[in-house]
């Protein structure tokens, strides 16, 4: 044919070419970590909390998919022979409480949306990463200093039979700065929560505490706390922003997809280095006990809203600076200064 013939290479210099250079083209990289997302119900704030996860872990290089509760124990046991995940991540109490139970040693345990981890016990016997729901207790506390100067004693409800109840009892008073006090009221010593509350009342604190503990906290409790305490004029810290609107005057909320992509960054790391150590390293890790694996609580940051209706109504003004770190304020702005 005319025009320049091609010269051929021989064979042994392409295998040549392809032993030398392959392991340098197309490197095989370790599988993608997979975690399991699991909610504890079909609520909204799950929905948006686990959607947020599932975006964040994917957009690092995980391989995430979300999986009902009914479904964890069959999927657990599904799994065994063709691996189980490199984590599991509960979105909500009731999710956390039920994979602490069932999950491997060998799954990485992790969770978002839970009130106070540490009493509930979730930190204990076991290699778990999670994000609390609320700021840490020292943080709030600090809170409420720098809202209400004069605050120095504070009341609580709690269940003296409820061990997460009692526990986190214990932890608010640990939180307290120095000259403060907590007024701790239990439950059980009253016939009915109606008279702990009268009871809780009438020590007149100067500020009445309140946390999502459903061994104390119910709609009607709230209610008869809310509605009591404006009578005595005795502000409430709420642990939620529709808390805030109904009556508290101040308190903390959370927001669902900041929290989970703080945990979707934290937990993608850390299965990340995981993946890549060394199979000697991680048999080591296989052989360490439970007791000694790393255990990592996150806290989101302060976000909080003020009531001023109810501000108004105890003669309460809140510092300038205070109010305008506030992203959500009920009612009409007023200046700061001192009660």
């Amino acid at each position: 044919m005319p025009g320049k013939e091609r010269k051929r290479r021989p064979l042994g210099s392409w295998i040549l070419a392809g032993f030398l250079l392959g392991p340098f083209q197309n490197p095989r990289s370790a599988p993608s970590p997979r975690v399991w997302i699991v909610p504890s119900g079909k609520a909204a704030l799950y929905q948006v909390a686990s959607d947020a996860l599932l975006l964040e872990l994917k957009k690092r290089g995980i391989d995430a998919r979300q999986i009902p509760l009914e479904y964890v124990g069959r999927e657990l046991e599904a799994r065994k022979a063709a691996g189980l995940p490199a984590a599991c991540v509960a979105v909500g109490t009731k999710a956390a409480l039920r994979l602490r139970k069932v999950l491997p040693a060998q799954v990485l345990f992790s969770f978002c949306l839970v009130s106070h981890p540490r009493a509930m016990g979730l930190l204990r016997g076991r290699s778990c990463l999670g994000i609390a729901a609320e700021p840490s207790l020292s943080a709030q506390v600090a809170l409420v200093g720098e809202a209400l100067p004069w605050v120095r004693r504070l009341g609580l409800l709690y269940s003296e039979t409820d061990p997460a109840s009692k526990a986190l009892r214990f932890q608010i008073e640990e939180a307290l700065p120095e000259g403060w006090s907590l007024d701790a009221v239990k439950v059980e010593k009253f016939s009915t929560k109606a008279k702990a509350i009268e009871a809780l009342l009438s020590l007149k604190p100067d500020l009445i505490w309140t946390f999502p503990d459903p061994a104390v906290i119910d709609l009607p409790t709230l209610k008869a706390v809310l509605l009591g305490a404006l009578r005595k004029k005795i502000p409430v810290f709420g642990f939620s922003a529709p808390l805030v609107r109904s009556g508290a005057l101040l308190g903390t909320y959370l927001d669902p997809s900041a929290q989970a992509r703080l945990l979707g960054a934290e937990l993608s790391a850390r299965l990340l280095r995981r993946s890549r150590k060394a199979p000697g390293e991680e048999e080591k890790k296989k052989d360490s006990s439970p007791g000694k694996e790393e255990r990592k609580l996150l806290f989101p940051r302060n976000l909080y809203a003020v009531n001023l209706n109810v501000a108004l109504r105890l003669d309460i003004t809140f510092p300038e600076k205070f109010l305008k770190g506030a992203k959500i304020v009920y009612g009409g702005r007023k200046k700061g200064g001192s009660p």
